[in-house]
């Protein structure tokens, strides 16, 4: 007798020698029984293990039996858990089950009970015993340390408002902003101090910025003109807290100016900036 090795839920085959004018008599486990000379059983069960026999009878003259050892086996057990994500650069997968045994197979082609993974995405494990092989797949999001980051503090001009504060997250990261808004972006009106703290994953990052409001400043360099290049003009404007940044270079409030030209002052007053621009033309001494 040659034993067999199946896996339960799988169709088992029985074989007989063609014998010309014979009857086959098999009996087995579980109260089977078949005339056939090669009968199937169709989805085995553990039930299904033991000795088969057949008997051949050729027309009552001549009667010989032999016997077939079965052995059904259970697939065996293997989870690695539910999908998982978290805030790190690595995580090990290992069975979450009791460890089966038998030999493993993993998508990484190692051969090891667990793994360490170091880049998202999903993860096979094979495990093979009897012949007998399961499989289980898990998704693995990794999320190391989040950037958040709101800019600078900067101030914006009054007629500019809303200012629009967002930091780019990935799919599915919630925020809590200073102001009780849980979307991913607010809209700033008046001046403050705001912040943003995000989380995924277990996984957060936190910034804050300065926001000034300023009333926008009024500048006025003068109206266009004409000049006589012998005699320097001068241009521009004071405003208090203000820096000044002229088309010619020049940082001061003032300049002094005897050529022709368009000649723009751009003032910022704490991130407000507001400009002016004066179209000069210089003649000359007659």
């Amino acid at each position: 007798a040659a034993a067999n090795e199946v896996c339960t839920g799988m169709d088992l085959q029985l074989f007989a020698d063609t014998v010309a004018g014979a009857t086959y008599a098999w009996t087995g486990p579980a109260g089977f029984n078949s005339s056939l000379q090669n009968p199937v059983i169709n989805g085995t069960q553990a039930n299904a293990s033991g000795v088969y026999t057949l008997t051949v009878d050729v027309a009552g003259c001549s009667r010989s039996s032999d016997t077939v050892v079965i052995r059904v086996h259970e697939y065996p057990s293997v989870w690695l858990g539910d999908d998982t994500a978290a805030c790190e650069t690595q995580v090990l997968i290992q069975p979450k089950n009791p460890m089966p045994s038998g030999t493993f197979l993993w998508s990484t082609t190692e051969t090891t009970p667990s793994i360490l993974v170091t880049q998202p995405g999903a993860y096979w494990l094979a495990v093979t015993e009897n012949g007998c092989t399961a499989v289980d797949t898990i998704l693995v999001d990794l999320s190391p340390e989040m950037d958040v980051s709101l800019g600078n503090d900067t101030g914006i001009c009054l007629t500019n408002v809303p200012l629009e504060l967002h930091s780019p997250q990935a799919t599915g990261t919630s925020y809590l902003w200073s102001t009780g808004i849980t979307n991913d972006r607010i809209f700033v009106y008046t001046s403050g101090i705001y912040w943003v703290t995000v989380s995924r994953y277990g996984c957060t990052g936190s910034d804050t910025i300065h926001v000034e409001v300023v009333p926008d400043p009024v500048i006025n360099i003068g109206a266009d003109t004409v000049i006589c290049e012998q005699y320097p003009y001068r241009i521009g404007t004071a405003i208090p807290g203000a820096t000044y940044a002229w088309s010619t270079g020049a940082a001061t409030p003032y300049i002094d100016v005897n050529s022709t030209g368009v000649y723009v002052l751009e003032v910022n007053v704490n991130g407000c900036r507001v400009s002016d621009t004066i179209n000069i033309t210089a003649m000359p001494a007659p």
